[in-house]
């Protein structure tokens, strides 16, 4: 993740993907998960976790092995009732089709 290139922590998108160094794959059964986890890894909150737990080698980057990403604090979204799933992913599907500030 590159502060000064990327406009989003993570992305839900309709194609399958492999991931890799700098964008790693989320799967679940549950795609109201993936677009609620992605509503908080976009949040301020989720920023600043992934910068406090990321390496910081470069300026303006931090990166996260791919074991150590099961370490990082993330709300247990699973948990969730399902009417706040379903609000989160309706949420997530009003902000999809907006475009990013550049």
């Amino acid at each position: 993740m590159r502060w000064t290139s990327q406009a989003l922590l993570a992305a839900v998108t309709n194609y399958p993907g492999m991931g890799g160094r700098a964008w790693t794959s989320l799967q679940h059964e549950d795609e109201r998960i993936c677009k609620s986890f992605a509503l908080w890894a976009n949040s301020t909150l989720g920023f600043l976790v992934h910068w406090t737990q990321g390496q910081r080698t470069q300026s303006g980057r931090a990166t996260n092995q791919i074991k150590a990403l099961a370490q990082i604090p993330c709300p247990r979204l699973d948990q969730l009732p399902e009417d706040r799933l379903d609000q989160a992913a309706h949420k997530f599907d009003e902000l999809a089709p907006m475009a990013l500030m550049q």
